[in-house]
């Protein structure tokens, strides 16, 4: 069947969107459904083995897509990619554990939709322990909305990078979160969860200023945002690890569902204001500028965490 000039820049634009729309759902269902598949007392394995599954992605997508593109074209290589999708759905169709059914009747008597989704954003918010998590969450996001604006931009253009060194530098980020991920267990065994939290916070935000200390085109350009890469990205497992079991640990099962969607409102929601406001700023002041003012809000989103009662949390997560 011949398709060559059927389908529009408006048709990839619509599939877009609602394969991001069906992303947010998945990202508030799936955590929201492992703490029924697996025991208390494993909840941290478990969410460490799936970043981990995610960093192996992570690692080995990037280099496969560009030879499946050279090989076959970017057309063919996204055809291919779709029936990962459909092994993907029946696998979790296959998942035989029972899950308890919500009270739809009570539901529909005594909420609407609206009150409902209030319901898990004043539980975020009135928790002492869930509301420094979801501001930090909406700073970073906000934040990184500036990276993910600048950052190939600033790579190539300002920093005069070439692809491949780019590419080195990328794959060197997917090695740190796949050691992050492998290196999650072993730290919430040995380092209490309030502060393992707040170290790893401030860890990701002093390695992110690496990338605006970059400021000449040279090699040292390449080293500093390869160490930013390596080092910076083993953080972001180990905190979104710990962060989740923690979540899923506090919420009760009946409200976890919409503590979740909160925090991923709070994630996605705020990137694309971040990545106005971060093309603004380069704009006014230069994109070095816009990058140094994003880390110093990944740095001190940490605040939120030091100014709370995570800070006096002792327990290793998952106890």
């Amino acid at each position: 069947m011949h398709f060559q000039g059927t389908f529009t820049m408006p048709h990839l634009l619509a599939v877009a969107a609602l394969t991001g729309a069906l992303t947010v759902l998945f990202d508030v269902a799936y955590p929201t459904y492992v703490p029924t598949l697996v025991r208390p007392e494993v909840l941290l394995e478990a969410n460490g083995k799936l970043a981990l599954t995610l960093s192996v992605a992570e690692v080995t997508g990037p280099a496969l897509t560009g030879l499946l593109v050279k090989l076959i074209t970017a057309p063919v290589a996204m055809l291919l990619d779709a029936p990962s999708f459909v092994f993907s759905a029946i696998s979790i169709a296959a998942i035989r554990s029972a899950e308890a059914k919500p009270d739809l009747a009570a539901r529909a008597e005594n909420a609407n939709w609206w009150s409902e989704a209030r319901a898990g954003v004043d539980f975020v918010f009135g928790d002492a322990l869930l509301r420094p998590l979801a501001l930090r969450a909406a700073t970073v996001s906000l934040a990184w909305g500036f990276f993910g604006t600048l950052y190939v931009y600033y790579a190539v253009v300002v920093l005069k990078m070439s692809t491949v060194a780019l590419g080195i530098v990328v794959t060197l980020g997917g090695a740190g979160n796949l050691a992050g991920a492998l290196a999650a267990r072993w730290l919430s065994e040995r380092y209490p969860v309030g502060r393992l939290l707040i170290g790893v916070a401030l860890w990701q935000g002093v390695l992110s200023l690496l990338v605006p200390a970059a400021a000449q085109p040279d090699w040292t350009a390449v080293a500093l945002l390869g160490a930013a890469q390596l080092f910076g990205d083993v953080a972001y497992p180990v905190y979104n690890i710990n962060e989740l079991t923690l979540r899923q640990q506090i919420a009760p099962s009946h409200l976890l569902g919409r503590v979740n969607a909160c925090q991923q409102l709070l994630i996605k929601g705020l990137f694309p204001a971040g990545a106005l406001l971060g093309g603004a700023l380069a704009s006014a002041a230069g994109a070095r500028a816009a990058l140094l003012a994003s880390s110093a809000a990944i740095l001190l989103s940490a605040g939120w965490l030091i100014a709370s009662p995570v800070r006096t949390l002792q327990a290793h997560c998952g106890e």
